[in-house]
């Protein structure tokens, strides 16, 4: 009697695995995946992730913390930035974020473009092999390629504050072990997370592709446009209802 085979899913069947990534131009960059991290060269960034991409049938969802897309009405600007600064300020205003806690620069002066184009060949460049750009606001488990999300750490995670109505501010938080602390301890983080500001990124990177393939997050408007995923609740909401008063 012959044994049967087991039949292996199809790979587009398959829930994708979510990987998290803080780049920087001008030091290593830090990536999250497995529960663990490592820290990698930007000119070794895009071979590092050709490595974990094909090594075996899986897929991911890469949270990238830097801005991958754009609309083409503006070349220095987006919406989506726009919005998160209004809606800092005001939380700034209620005493609910310290100053420069959280912030979202114009695109076009941030110096991640190198190894975000070089990297991941998105906006512009060769993009990596079996690789798309989410083009949906929710995760839709039908691409059989590894997408890419766009994701701002210190945006989400001040979303994460402001549901959970804290009673003290979200803390400035680069370069200052003592504030990492309070997020950590406040957000129930990993430990980890306090050694450096590119963990604790690359963390809360990781943190929302699992949260954006489980349905927990999504992003705000058309990913297409300029985007990031984010946490659903209060704060999404919020945010949501100021970009369409915005747009």
């Amino acid at each position: 009697m012959s044994k049967s085979k087991a039949l292996t899913p199809d790979k587009g069947d398959e829930v994708h695995k979510p990987i998290g990534i803080d780049p920087a131009s001008g030091k290593a960059s830090c990536i999250w995946r497995n529960d663990a991290y490592e820290y990698v060269t930007p000119q070794k960034m895009r071979s590092k992730l050709e490595g974990i991409l094909n090594h075996n049938n899986d897929k991911y969802v890469v949270a990238w913390d830097a801005p991958i897309s754009f609309d083409e009405s503006s070349y220095s600007d987006r919406l989506i930035d726009k919005v998160t600064r209004e809606w800092v300020k005001a939380k700034i205003e209620q005493g609910v974020f310290e100053k420069k806690s959280i912030n979202a620069l114009p695109f076009s002066g941030l110096s991640h473009w190198v190894i975000t184009c070089k990297a991941l060949g998105y906006p512009f460049g060769e993009p990596l092999t079996f690789s798309e750009l989410s083009t949906k606001r929710k995760y839709i488990n039908s691409s059989k390629h590894h997408l890419i999300v766009e994701v701002h750490p210190a945006v989400s995670m001040g979303a994460m504050w402001v549901d959970k109505q804290l009673n003290i501010p979200f803390p400035v938080y680069k370069k200052s072990t003592e504030a990492r602390k309070v997020i950590v301890e406040n957000l129930e983080f990993p430990d980890i997370c306090t050694e450096s500001d590119d963990i604790l990124d690359a963390y809360v990177a990781h943190l929302m592709a699992k949260q954006f393939i489980s349905g927990n997050a999504e992003y705000l408007n058309n990913p297409m446009m300029g985007s990031y995923v984010l946490p659903l609740g209060r704060s999404f909401e919020e945010l949501l209802k100021l970009a369409s008063s915005m747009s």
